[in-house]
């Protein structure tokens, strides 16, 4: 299956490429924070099946990247995943659950559980972002989707 990646939001580089391949590559490490997982809206994909990571797809400047890369040629695991908008905090969830972020709020659910802060924090690290503000940028409106996993890992 393959999966798509931008290699640049808001005209700045991502650097995915060379983040996936810190995942299982040390010498990528030493410049980039490894992206463990990805998040996606679709339910297309499915533990074992094969992936092929690329830059340009449907494009001339296709790149697969994770061609002959142990570690990165399979998925391991689906997580459902969620984030909610809203004008107000919620009474009823704990302040650790919710994030102020531009006059709204975001709450963040992995497998119907929902997350504190610290653990929305770790989830927008390991899928590459630099920071909560980009992941919840890039997230900045309702979305339900799922966590891609070629690592172990799990939440």
């Amino acid at each position: 299956m393959i999966i798509p990646f931008r290699s640049h939001f808001n005209r700045r580089p991502t650097y995915f490429k060379e983040k996936i391949l810190a995942s299982v590559l040390p010498g990528y490490r030493i410049l980039h924070q490894p992206k463990l997982h990805t998040i996606r809206r679709s339910s297309q994909y499915r533990p074992g099946q094969f992936l092929h990571m690329a830059y340009g797809v449907r494009t001339k400047k296709y790149e697969q990247f994770n061609r002959n890369i142990v570690g990165l040629e399979k998925c391991t695991g689906i997580q459902r995943f969620e984030i909610a908008w809203s004008e107000a905090r919620h009474e009823n969830l704990s302040p650790s659950y919710t994030i102020p972020f531009d006059s709204r709020f975001a709450r963040v659910w992995v497998d119907d559980r929902p997350l504190s802060f610290m653990r929305i924090e770790a989830v927008a690290m390991n899928d590459g972002f630099d920071s909560t503000q980009d992941f919840l940028n890039w997230f900045s409106t309702d979305f339900q989707g799922e966590i891609v996993h070629w690592t172990d890992l799990k939440y």
